[in-house]
C-alpha cells in the first residue's frame, strides 16, 4: 500500500478539526452579531433591544441565549453554553465602554 495515500486519507479524515470553534470564538462570533443602533443594544438571540447603558437587563436573557446556542453551534453542555455566556457579556462590556470613551460619556 502506497504511504502517500494512507496519510492523504488520514488527513481527509481529519478535516472537521478546522471548523471546532473555542468558547472563545463562539463568544466572539454572537458578539460580533450584535449591535448598536440608535442607542439599543440589538442581539441574535433575542427580539427584544434594549437600552445600551441598561446593560443589566443582559443578564436576564440568557434563556434565549442558551436556546440560540442550542440551536446554532449544537451546544448542549452547560458549562461550555455559561462560559460563552460570561466572555459574551465581556466583550459587550468592552463594546460599550468604547462607544462611551468615545463618546465622551465616561
Amino acid at each position: 500500500m502506497n504511504l502517500k495515500i494512507i496519510i492523504r486519507e488520514e488527513i481527509d479524515e481529519l478535516e472537521w478539526i478546522k471548523d471546532v470553534q473555542s468558547n472563545q470564538d463562539i463568544a466572539q462570533d454572537i458578539a460580533d452579531e450584535t449591535y448598536i443602533k440608535d442607542d439599543l443594544l440589538h442581539n441574535p438571540f433575542s427580539s427584544s433591544s434594549f437600552f445600551y447603558f441598561f446593560l443589566s437587563s443582559l443578564f436576564s436573557l440568557f434563556p434565549s441565549f442558551k436556546k440560540y446556542c442550542k440551536e446554532k453551534y449544537g451546544l448542549n453542555n452547560i458549562n461550555d453554553i455559561k462560559d460563552i455566556w460570561k466572555r459574551y457579556k465581556e466583550i459587550i462590556k468592552d463594546k460599550v465602554n468604547s462607544i462611551n470613551e468615545s463618546d465622551g460619556l465616561l
